[in-house]
């Protein structure tokens, strides 16, 4: 059996499939995706004594090898064709990984660029409820989030939040270099789905980047706000030929903490894009950062985009 990821012969969209409905959501969506920038799906299933698919028979003996590589092969399989069935025409290709799901996506994704094909444009996951808290797709959503470097897409939300819903998108910026490659990256999103691109910059709770304006009036941090979202959209957006049409802007500023301005507009968006290493709110993915409470508690499908990506829907 040949392990390695499938090559492809344009840009993909990677996905973990492990064969349960969040999953298959998150293959959909990718598909969908891909329709949208003209760009392939890599379907990858990793399997291991170890760690094995949480859909495969938990009476499957870890022991046996043969069997769960066929399990495997069979779940991957029926994963593709539940997603074909939904009639979207983005070409899927297999990918059956022997290996922890975490380390399998993301030599898969680094694959293409060490060896100058084609790029990764994403790697896709789908999130589950736990009781009554979100958390992402067991360890290895988060896994594939902390250690990724394009971006990372957490699927959540029913089918209509794909392409053509008429739901915005919502960035959140702060200032810092992430925030460009986060605005341009929800601009080509946005573009493509032909909604509204809604930018968000929240003052508010004890944010650093106002260390030295504690005195200042609530009239003055508001000015910097729209200054900062100002400067990230043309940041993003100067020189950025992958957003092929205009885009609606509609920039928000909020004397809310950074976390709860964004939850409170991504409550009716379908898109919930944040960036990664910036100043403040938006600082990495540490417990109880901006990017880890949108992971948990955004009711809608969540981007997260390292500094270093500039380019589009990846």
């Amino acid at each position: 059996m040949n392990n390695a990821p499938t090559p492809v012969t344009a840009g993909t969209v990677l996905v973990g499939a492990d064969g349960t409905p969040e999953s298959d959501a998150a293959l959909r969506w990718a598909a969908r995706q891909a329709v949208a920038r003209g760009a392939r799906v890599t379907a990858l299933t990793a399997w291991s004594v170890e760690h094995w698919p949480r859909a495969i028979d938990g009476a499957l003996a870890p022991t046996d090898r043969h069997s769960l590589a066929v399990a495997a092969a069979q779940l991957l399989d029926g994963a593709i064709r539940r997603a074909e069935a939904w009639g979207i025409s983005a070409p899927i290709d297999p990918a059956l990984v022997e290996g922890h799901p975490v380390a399998a996506l993301l030599e898969a994704a680094s694959t293409t660029k060490a060896t100058g094909g084609p790029p990764t444009e994403a790697i896709v996951v789908g999130a589950r409820h736990s009781g009554p808290a979100r958390r992402l797709a067991s360890s290895v959503g988060e896994g594939v989030v902390r250690h990724a470097h394009v971006p990372v897409v957490v699927v959540r939300g029913s089918d209509t939040d794909g392409l053509g819903h008429r739901r915005r998108v919502v960035v959140g910026v702060d200032g810092s270099m992430s925030s460009a490659a986060a605005v341009r990256w929800a601009a080509r999103a946005a573009a493509d789905r032909g909604v509204p691109l809604r930018v968000v910059h929240a003052w508010g709770g004890h944010n650093p980047l106002y260390s030295d304006m504690l005195l200042a009036s609530e009239a003055t941090l508001e000015r910097l706000s729209r200054e900062i979202v100002e400067s990230a959209v043309k940041r993003g957006l100067d020189g950025a030929p992958e957003v092929e049409v205009e885009v609606e802007v509609e920039p928000v500023v909020s004397p809310r903490s950074p976390a709860i301005a964004l939850l409170h507009e991504a409550a009716d968006a379908q898109l919930l894009v944040v960036g990664r290493h910036g100043h403040g709110g938006f600082t990495d993915l540490a417990l109880g950062s901006v990017s880890h409470q949108c992971l948990l508690y955004a009711p809608c499908t969540t981007a997260i985009i390292r500094d270093e990506e500039t380019d589009g829907v990846e």
